[in-house]
């Protein structure tokens, strides 16, 4: 009996460390086999995310684009909370989008779709920061959003409808001037007893407020929660923005979801020991300094993200306008050498056709007046006596056979000097 108790407490506590290794935070400094940094060894990248040192940008802010981190492994628990630390912000004052969700899903591979990057028809539990505000439905519009569906929604549309939530302002206009890497938001999402719990705190102050709470539907047994796995997506659409995921903890034992990476932190403080008023300057200084410089890091990899970024899109536009220029000049040498030929066929057809009417009309001229003139003389021969006229008929004969040969000769003489 104590055999068997040990043992569920042990594969208790396994599973209880299973969820909360699901947690990661910056700095990822984890190399999978294929080169690209990961948060963790037990997350996967999908689409356009890209995980950096400090952040994993899961959209640059650019039109049309869509990514995910997704666990590879599940929960393994009845309950769980989980704190995402993320950042919203872009270069558009107005108009910006679309938006951030944060699942518990019971879907074990990521599986992209038109909800913030996902597929609508899933089980779980979803939080939604939506920053795209519709005019046509502005009154129903939520900045953040519950949502639990046993898996029967077909859209994006059916699952929001009704949903609760609550309005923050959770994302940040970089060109301000007091907009800063360390601008971030955080949500917290607790899953127990058959009920899901919302709470923000919008500007990562320690300000937390309580968003919604939504029974969980009866397609979510007992169980599934257990078989869940931990995404976060994003997407753009005609409206974009760079979404970043900063931190992510998970907590599996009821308590509240500590990020990971105050962990160390604490351990350090617990480890001081007890040192002169003096020392504890020097290190309270070496701290601030080394907390600028952990800034200073984050803040050059934000912006020479954003710098690359656009460098890669501005040289995309340079590319397809040389694409577009090179099609152009093919396209009009092509015509200038079209028309040329046109224009030289004709004048060649023209030309050619007036030679040919000139010479016809020239030979039929010789030909008529030799005529005429072989008429008159036979005439005068068959008039006069004897058969005297024979010779003389013969000699206009082959005078008049010379003529047609020199005649042609020179029409084919002239048709090759003038048309090649």
């Amino acid at each position: 009996m104590r055999l068997f108790f040990f043992m569920a407490a042990a594969a208790a506590a396994s599973a209880a460390r299973a969820g909360d290794d699901l947690g990661f935070a910056a700095p990822f400094d984890a190399v999978a086999a294929t080169g690209d940094r990961q948060v963790s060894p037990a997350w996967r990248a999908h689409g356009s995310a890209a995980v950096h040192r400090n952040f994993a940008r899961l959209t640059p802010d650019r039109q049309s684009k869509a990514g995910a981190l997704w666990s590879a492994e599940s929960v393994g628990a009845d309950q769980a909370t989980l704190e995402l630390t993320f950042r919203i912000s872009g270069q558009g004052q107005h108009f910006f989008g679309d938006g951030l969700a944060l699942w518990l899903s019971a879907d074990r591979a990521f599986r992209a779709g038109a909800f913030h990057g996902a597929d609508p028809r899933f089980a779980g539990v979803a939080v939604v920061a939506d920053t795209f505000r519709n005019d046509e439905a502005a009154a129903a519009h939520r900045d953040l959003a519950l949502v639990a569906s046993g898996g029967g929604a077909a859209d994006a549309a059916a699952l929001l409808e009704g949903a609760a939530g609550c309005d923050a302002s959770v994302r940040y206009h970089e060109n301000r001037g007091d907009f800063s890497v360390d601008r971030s938001s955080r949500v917290r999402l607790a899953v127990a007893a058959g009920t899901a719990t919302l709470a923000v705190d919008a500007a990562n102050d320690g300000t937390w407020v309580e968003c919604a709470a939504v029974a969980l539907p009866p397609a979510l047994d007992g169980a599934w929660l257990r078989r869940a796995h931990v995404g976060v997506t994003a997407s753009t659409g005609q409206l974009a923005d760079n979404h970043d995921v900063l931190a992510l903890a998970v907590r599996t034992d009821g308590a509240p979801a500590a990020p990971a990476a105050d962990a160390p932190a604490a351990a350090a403080a617990a480890d001081a020991p007890v040192t002169a008023a003096r020392l504890g300057a020097v290190e309270g200084r070496l701290d601030d300094l080394v907390r600028r410089l952990e800034h200073l890091q984050h803040h050059l990899e934000h912006e020479m993200v954003s710098v690359d970024d656009h460098v890669r899109v501005t040289l995309d536009k340079l590319a397809r306008q040389e694409e577009q220029s090179e099609g152009r000049i093919d396209a009009l040498e092509q015509r200038v050498v079209s028309n040329v030929e046109e224009s030289l066929a004709k004048r060649v057809a023209t030309l050619e056709q007036a030679t040919r009417d000139a010479v016809q009309k020239r030979v039929a001229s010789v030909e008529t007046r030799y005529m005429s003139r072989l008429g008159d003389v036979v005439a005068e021969k068959v008039e006069g006596s004897g058969r005297g006229w024979t010779l003389p008929f013969v000699v206009l004969v082959l005078v008049d056979v010379v003529a047609f040969v020199l005649a042609r000769g020179w029409y084919v003489r002239f048709k090759k000097s003038h048309l090649l």
